[in-house]
This record gives C-alpha cells, structure tokens and sequence, in this order.
C-alpha cells in the first residue's frame, strides 16, 4: 500500500464521530442460521490450537490450477511460537489421482502486504505463482532474510532453485514466456539500497519533506516504483538482460480489447473452444466509491467483441465474484441475500436464456475459486471450521472436501453459533455471530466480548486476528463477532459524498462511527432482554477501525466494563505527525487544520477526538500497540492517565498494524483473555511470571474504585 493509501485507509476510519442524533436501530430478525454445537471428547480449542492452524495460503487464500486443469500448486503457511517463525511449503495436488498432494518446496518466509511499498502492513499477501507453459515447473516468489527473489520447483518435487536475487531489488511481478525458456521480471529497490543511494547525497542530514510520515516512521520513506526495471531471464544461463516491449508486454493481463477499462471489468473467461467470451462488468457509475455490488455478466458469442448479450436474470446481477465455461454453461458465485452473506453459485445458458441454482450456503464462504478438470476448486470455510479445499461438481451439486490442513481441529468441540442481524436500513444495518459459551445452561446470564469489524467465513480472531473467539467462548462468555454497518461512503456517489465533506462535516461524520456505536448499543439491549448476558460484565475490543470504534464507544457509551484497542484514537497530537500531503487531505475533505487555527476547527477535533473526552471515559483501557503505530497512541495513554483513569499500554517492537510475529500473536491474544477475565470475573491467572501484570491492575482497579463518575 502507497504512503498516501496507507494513511487514507486509516483516516476513513478516524472521522466518524456523532454531533447529532443517531438514526433509531431497530432488530428486524433475531435469528438467521444456527451451527449447533459438537462434542468431541469435551476438549474445546485453546490459543495454541489456534497459532497452529495451517492456511492455504496467505492472508486472504489462493489456489493456484495448472492450465491443464489436472494439478493444483498452493501453498501452506503456519506459524512457530518457539522459533518465532512461521513454516511454508509448496505442495501440488494431483486431480486425476484423487488429489494426491506432493511436497515440491519450500516457501520461505511469508511476504507482508506492503513489502515493495513504503510501508508494511503487516498481513501476509497472497504467495505469487505460475505454472510453465509445459506444466514442469512452478515459479514463484520466495522472501528469504528480508529479500523477496524469484525460485522454481519442479512438478515431479526433484528440484528447486533460486533464479534471480539482487541484495539491492525485490522482485515484484514476473511472467512465463510463451517457449517456457526465460521468465520476464520486474524488480523494484529495498528500502535500504534506496536509503543507500540517498545517503550519499545527503550526508548533511535529509531534508524534511513529504517523505517523512512521522506518524509510522521517523526516517524517510522513499517510493519504491521509481527504480523499477523490467528484465529478462534466461533460464539456461540464469543471465539478464533488459526486456523488450514484447517481453514487458507479458506482464499485462492479455485481455480482448474490446472490453471496457479495467476498473469496470471485474473478470473475464473464454469458452473451452475460445471463440465465446464472458465477462462481468460494472453497471453503477465510476463516480461511486464502492461497486463490486453492481455487477453484471455479459457475453460475446465471437472474439471481436461482436454479436453480444447480456444475462438479465436478477441472478446475474449484483456482488459475482468469479465467472467459468463449463459443458457450455456460464457457472458464476455470487453474494447475496442480507448483506451479501450468502454464497450462491448458479449456472446461466445463455442459448436458451435460463437460470439454474447450483449451491447456496448461510455458513459458508467460498474463496478463489479455480476450474479443473473435475468442477471448480475452492477454499472454503466456515464458521467453526477453518480454511480446506472443496471440489464442486456443477452437474450433481455436490461439495467434496479434497483437502483438510486441519483435521484435529475437528476433533475438537465446538460451542453452538447464532447468525444475527439487526437493523432497519441501508445505514443501520448489522449483523454477526453470536458463539455460546462452553456448556451454556438456558437462563442464565454470561459476560459478553465483543469483537469486530468484520464478521465472515471462520470465526478466528476478528478482523486482524487479534482477539481468539473460541478460545474466549471456553472461558465462558458470549462473544459477538460483529459485523459493522456498511460505511456510508461505500455507497454514497462521490460527488454527494465530497459535498457532504465541505458543506457540513458534522451531518456526515456522525452516521458512520456513532451509528456503529449505537448498532452496539441496540444488539446489547436485546441481548439482556433476552436474558441471554450481564450487562454490567461487557467487554469490547478491537483493532484498525474496530479499535477507533472501541475509542469512541467508552467515551459515548457507558455499556462496557473492559477494553481492549490496538491504538489510540486520532487526535490534533497526530495531525502534527503527518506529512504535508497527508495534512492537505484533511484540510480539504474535512476541513481539519492545526489545533488553535479557529474555534470552528478546535470543535471538530473536540468531537471526533476520544483523548480530550478522557475525563469523560471510566471503562478500563488497554491498548496493545504495534511500535510502529505507538507515536499516534500515545496522546490517548497519556490523557487517560492524567486525568487518573485505568490504562495499560503494551507495545511490541518490529510490528505493523497487524502484529505479524507468533510470539506475539500468542502475547496480545493471552493478554486480551486475561484483562477480560480480570475485570469482568476477577479473576487472575495463577502463573507466577504474570504476578508484576496483576500487581499493575490491581492498582489500577483502585484508581478506577477511587475516581469513577456517578452515572447520569
């Protein structure tokens, strides 16, 4: 992600904040879908059985078919608490012989989003492959000691070897070409070799510009793409040479020209003879901000982009993730039904304009879905069971799993989950997982954690995986994972939205983080009237834009006894520790500027700032902070603990905006369960190394019995 992408996707979550009131959220159904719990031996999953999960893949999950169709390349990615490291290989999976999988090499460590950009984000991208045009070989991208290089592996698993390293580049994108003899690369230089480079020329000390975002990184940050070269490798000789315009040709998507401009093509799939071609294309406006929900499927019957239609089927149009040729048949996935929750694959043929529904599930989500030679291949998980690799046979319906990483994780008990929503419109709506504790009695009541932002497919850690749901549920609480209200901006037009932001922030900000607060507040209200929770033992949690909900939900409402964040709120101390594009952004969509400039300026930051309501906040705070992110959270640390209110800061060295390390991960989920314990059970873990951490609460439980406000 670029610097200004970077800071843009936080900020979208810092400006949300109520100045008027809150459009009244009512439940519309109580109980969608429920997964009922399972009893295996009585032994419910703990945080080890969660660190040891092995992913197909990386962050998100990827599938590699070879073009054949009889062989899938994936890789699997697992973590090492006692290393610190996490494990990867490559495997292949044979089709034709009942999915025989075979080891064909190592994957290195994984690669964090952001690794050729000026900052890390922390989650592990997806592994980069491809297959050559013979299908002996996979190529892919392997990072070794901070150095993303480019490696081969062979089919047959008799050989791997690295093609091209450069200490000064990481290779970014690479293509087969057509004879399978050489490989097109494009390098782009590290971060140090750019500061090397620089340093030369600045030995007096850099100029402070844009470069610096002090927020993230007291050091400059250099743009990465302004070294890119494009080379070409022989694969005999392993030697180089710059591309040619053919050879850096192969680097693009070869799409039919005809087709719309990228952004209004979601995807595209050619017929098994090649003479048809399909593609989903977006039919809302370039001027809306969000529009993967405006899809629509269309087809030419020839390669010119001649004699087309369109599938007007109300199936054919909306959220389509992926679109296939099979039998002559157009197979597509969808999303649908009460905010895009459920997965549908239906099949269109298109000569006799019809519709037939293949699959659809509530509990299931379905990711990078591939043709083979036997169906499509997916990753799919679900609520209680993390991610596997599912064949779907279009012709009888039916959902194989063909690979399990994690077959003891079924051999655990699960506790019984509730899909919920809430909510009465497009602003309002919500929706998540209600997960019972272990041996829930009916009538009686149970503390709750809340844990954001997003709630979809297996219910792991919440977003960032920061928070461990299960293993929550084993100590016996509720926990929602919650699904935030859409933002508003994710369906506003553009120009409505800009207008919005320079004609009356207040009007705008207020329906985006004070509607989330108060989404909370109304599904805790039915909760109780259910006598299903204590209110009084509620904890909330989050990170990213979760945790700027958990900032402003302890100043605005009084619902809950314990909270946990990964940062500090945005604050007037941070808008000193942007550079000057960064600043001039919220000078112009919020009409933000330095703190003292105007009472009109100094009020906006008063509202949507949770550190100067510190004295308003009593609900214990803890905030487990990347060091990355910890210069822009210490102005809420601060004013907490002038104002004598309960906090604790942890910070965890080498870390991005999710924590990446086993070690650590481990940490702030151990961490999370005991603050939650301490403050809503009184609870303290017995183990001696943590007797100085309950030394520090203890005290500040006493802060907090001294100095707690009255209620209203």
């Amino acid at each position: 992600m670029s610097l200004s992408g970077r800071f843009f996707s936080f900020f979208w979550c810092f400006i949300s904040i109520a100045c008027q009131a809150v459009p009244q959220i009512q439940v519309e159904e109580w109980k969608i879908a429920t997964s009922a719990p399972t009893q295996h031996r009585g032994i419910y999953p703990t945080i080890d059985d969660l660190l040891v999960l092995k992913d197909i893949g990386g962050h998100f999950g990827s599938l590699s078919v070879a073009p054949s169709g009889k062989q899938i390349a994936f890789q699997i990615q697992s973590a090492d608490v006692v290393s610190n490291k996490y494990n990867t290989a490559w495997y292949l999976a044979d089709i034709e012989k009942a999915f025989e999988l075979k080891h064909i090499g190592d994957g290195g460590t994984p690669i964090i989003r952001g690794e050729f950009a000026q900052y890390k984000t922390g989650t592990r991208v997806e592994p980069v492959v491809s297959w050559s045009p013979d299908e002996k070989w996979i190529a892919y991208l392997r990072k070794d000691d901070d150095l993303v290089s480019l490696w081969r592996s062979s089919a047959n698993g008799e050989t791997t070897e690295g093609l091209f390293t450069d200490e000064r580049f990481h290779v970014r994108d690479f293509a087969w070409s057509a004879d399978g003899r050489s490989l097109v690369i494009n390098v782009v230089p590290t971060q140090d070799y750019l500061m090397e480079l620089h340093q030369s020329n600045e030995n007096g000390g850099f100029f402070f510009d844009d470069r610096f975002l002090v927020a993230w990184d007291n050091k400059p940050r250099f743009q990465s793409g302004d070294g890119s070269k494009t080379l070409t490798l022989a694969l005999e000789s392993k030697l180089t040479k710059p591309a040619t315009p053919a050879d850096e040709s192969l680097l693009v998507e070869d799409r039919p020209s005809f087709l719309p401009n990228s952004r209004k093509v979601a995807a595209f799939t050619k017929s098994e003879e090649g003479n048809r071609i399909a593609w989903l294309e977006s039919t809302s406006s370039e001027q809306t901000i969000s529009a993967s929900n405006h899809r629509r499927i269309f087809l030419s019957h020839n390669k010119d982009g001649t004699d087309c239609q369109s599938c007007n089927a109300p199936e054919c149009s909306g959220f389509i993730l992926g679109v296939w040729w099979m039998n002559g048949e157009l197979v597509f996935l969808k999303r649908e039904g009460y905010r895009d929750t459920f997965y549908s694959f239906y099949g269109w043929e298109p000569k006799t304009d019809t519709i037939r529904s293949i699959y659809q599930s509530e509990h299931e989500v379905f990711i990078d879905c591939n043709l083979t030679i036997k169906g499509l291949a997916c990753l799919r998980e679900s609520w209680s069971e993390p991610r596997r690799i599912v064949l779907i046979d279009t012709q009888t319906r039916e959902v194989s799993t063909v690979y399990n990483p994690n077959s003891s994780w079924d051999d655990l008990s699960k506790p019984r989950v509730e899909k919920i929503h809430w909510g009465s419109d497009k602003r309002t709506e919500s929706h998540g997982h209600l997960v019972y504790p272990k041996n829930y009695n009916e009538g009686q009541r149970y503390p709750l954690v809340i844990i954001q932002y997003r709630s979809r497919g297996f219910l792991r850690g919440g977003t960032g995986d920061e928070y461990p749901i299960f293993p929550l549920s084993s100590q016996g609480y509720f926990v929602l994972s919650f699904d935030r209200p859409t933002r508003r901006e994710s369906w506003m037009n553009k120009e409505r939205l800009d207008e919005l932001a320079r004609s009356n922030w207040r009007e705008f900000d207020f329906r985006d983080r004070m509607t989330t607060v108060r989404s909370l507040d109304a599904i805790i209200e039915i909760l109780t009237e259910k006598g299903l929770i204590d209110s009084g033992k509620i904890a909330i949690t989050g990170l990213s834009d979760g945790a700027e909900t958990v900032n402003f939900a302890i100043r605005y409402s009084e619902n809950y006894a314990a909270a946990i964040a990964t940062h500090g709120g945005f604050s007037p101390h941070a808008y000193h520790l942007l550079n000057e594009s960064s600043r001039k952004y919220l000078k112009n969509q919020a009409h933000l500027d330095i703190p003292g400039r105007s009472e009109e300026i100094d009020s906006r930051w008063e509202y949507y700032s949770p550190d100067l309501g510190a004295s308003d906040i009593d609900t214990p705070l803890m905030l487990q902070v990347s060091d990355s992110e910890l210069a822009w959270s210490v102005q809420m640390h601060v004013a907490l603990e002038e104002y004598n209110k309960p906090v604790a800061t942890y910070v965890f060295p080498d870390e991005y905006h999710v924590k990446f390390h086993p070690r650590h991960r481990k940490a702030a989920y151990e961490r999370a369960i005991d603050w939650i314990n301490f403050w809503l059970q009184k609870y303290e873990n017995p183990d001696p190394k943590k007797a100085a951490q309950y030394d520090r609460w203890r005290k500040l439980r006493e802060l907090r019995d001294r100095n707690v406000r009255p209620l209203n």
